[in-house]
């Protein structure tokens, strides 16, 4: 396990938010699907929205009575919620649930409660591979391990809760004329599966990957910033490991644009003595773009922010986050002047950002970028984190 390290010089203050306020409706979502695995009746869960139980539906498999079975959680612990995680469906063998979708990109999140559950079963004996399409998502895969780690739950840490759940979310485009998401467990050798929730929520087309433009926002590979980064978005996976609200509380679903992020508080991932002051406006009326549509970050998110002291030059603001080496991780920064009272104009705040070792950005200017105050902008930047020599 590796660390990445963001972190931000000051030459006047930084202003890094996440979060916004709009009067403009949300995304909608042509697919939205959630499976309280397990269950064989349709439940609501504590946010609000409906689940439907697995037993019967028409997304798990004819023969499933024979390669899995449907378990309930001896005990529940207040860390975690009725729906999804007071059910699972065991699996045996391998087992597909086929979802039929539109064509584009769909979050996919599954749910996993390691505990006891009834039949004597325990969840520390569990280890298996989740597929999604051609995608390969977990290869043996423990949740109990996962939760015993007691390091950081990405993407779901919630405050200063000890959270004895697991929540993978994933990016799975669908390009096949089929217009199917087959979601397969296998377990391993003399193991078995199992499975809380799944949910499946279509994400617009270009909210990720799709709107770089190599003039006024580009794609920045960090290691190598002459060299511009190409891959085919159409046939890569993506997995969600942090969503954060600078400087706010965290975000639940229910609070979200349309797709059901959860996005957590900073205060966790902070690294050093240094943690800026919290800024906050909810009344202040974002101005959203073309650019930057209603839909980029929910309203909470663009009204937060952690600032430096005007004629801070000394100090960094620094967030850390472990990772595994080997890939390539896709990095976000949203920003948003909200406080048009000090700055109104480019060159007011002006900020050196880093990632680990590498300069990301040598003047970063949000008046700039955006255009003008109370107008939401980000930036991406690619950055691998290669295997240890």
């Amino acid at each position: 396990m590796f660390t990445l390290l963001v972190y931000l010089c000051f030459l006047f203050n930084l202003l890094f938010v996440i979060a916004s306020t709009g009067s403009t409706p949300p995304y909608t979502p042509t697919d939205y699907i959630l499976i309280n695995c397990g269950s064989s009746s349709n439940s609501t869960s504590v946010d609000g929205r409906k689940w439907d139980g697995d037993v019967g539906s028409k997304f798990s498999p004819n023969d499933m009575a024979n390669i899995s079975s449907a378990v309930t959680a001896t005990e529940l612990d207040s860390s975690v919620s009725g729906v999804p995680f007071s059910s699972a469906r065991i699996i045996r063998s391998q087992f597909s649930y086929t979802f039929p979708v539109s064509l584009g990109k769909k979050f996919l999140r599954l749910y996993f409660y390691p505990t006891s559950y009834s039949g004597g079963l325990n969840t520390t004996e569990s280890f298996f591979n989740v597929t999604a399409n051609n995608y390969t998502l977990l290869s043996n895969f423990s949740a109990y391990l996962t939760v015993s780690s007691k390091g950081f739950s990405p993407p779901f840490v919630f405050e200063e809760h000890i959270i004895n759940s697991v929540v993978k979310e994933y990016i799975i485009n669908i390009e096949d004329m089929n217009q199917f998401l087959n979601v397969t467990f296998l377990p391993s050798s003399n193991s078995y599966a199992f499975v809380n929730g799944i949910e499946v929520v279509s994400t617009p087309e270009d909210l990720y990957m799709g709107n770089h433009d190599m003039l006024s926002n580009p794609l920045k590979f960090v290691d190598y910033p002459n060299v511009q980064f190409e891959f085919d978005q159409n046939k890569t996976a993506f997995e969600a490991l942090y969503r954060l609200n600078v400087g706010g509380n965290a975000v639940s679903e229910v609070e979200d644009s349309g797709m059901f992020r959860r996005w957590t508080s900073d205060f966790k991932f902070l690294w050093g003595a240094d943690e800026g002051n919290q800024l906050s406006d909810y009344d202040r009326a974002i101005k959203y773009t073309k650019e930057t549509p209603n839909f980029t970050a929910p309203p909470i998110v663009y009204s937060t922010a952690r600032v430096m002291g005007q004629f801070s030059t000394s100090f960094n603001l620094s967030w850390m986050f472990p990772v595994d080496s080997g890939f390539y991780y896709l990095l976000r920064l949203h920003f948003c002047e909200i406080n048009p009272d000090l700055i109104t104009a480019e060159n007011e705040r002006v900020f050196i950002i880093f990632i680990g070792d590498r300069l990301a950005e040598p003047e970063a200017d949000v008046i700039h970028w955006a255009g003008g105050p109370e107008v939401p902008v980000f930036r991406d930047y690619l950055v691998f984190v290669p295997n240890p020599p």
